[in-house]
C-alpha cells in the first residue's frame, strides 16, 4: 500500500457547515434529517461502487465527505448525481 491510500483528505470545512445548516433548517422545519435503514443501504451500495470512493478512509473524493454520515442524512446528496 503506498502511503498516500492511509491517509485521510480532510473534509473541506466550507461544506460541512452548508451540510449542518441542511440539517438545522431540516429539524427546525420538523422535517425528516435521518434517512431509513434501507435508504441508508442503497446509498452505501452505490457508493461501494464508485471510483470516486477511498476505500481506507470511506470518503468520496470528490467532496471529502465521510460515507458512513453523508450517506444517512436526507439532507445530502451525491456530487455526481448517483443518488
Amino acid at each position: 500500500m503506498l502511503a498516500e491510500e492511509l491517509l485521510m483528505v480532510f473534509p473541506n470545512p466550507f461544506r460541512a457547515v452548508a451540510a449542518l445548516f441542511r440539517v438545522a433548517r431540516a429539524y427546525l422545519r420538523s422535517d425528516p434529517f435521518l434517512a431509513s435503514g434501507r435508504l441508508v443501504a442503497k446509498r452505501r451500495k452505490l457508493c461501494n461502487g464508485c471510483f470516486h470512493r477511498d476505500p481506507g478512509s470511506d470518503q468520496c473524493r470528490l467532496c471529502t465527505c465521510f460515507l458512513g454520515l453523508k450517506t444517512g442524512l436526507t439532507t445530502e446528496k451525491c456530487p455526481i448525481d448517483r443518488w
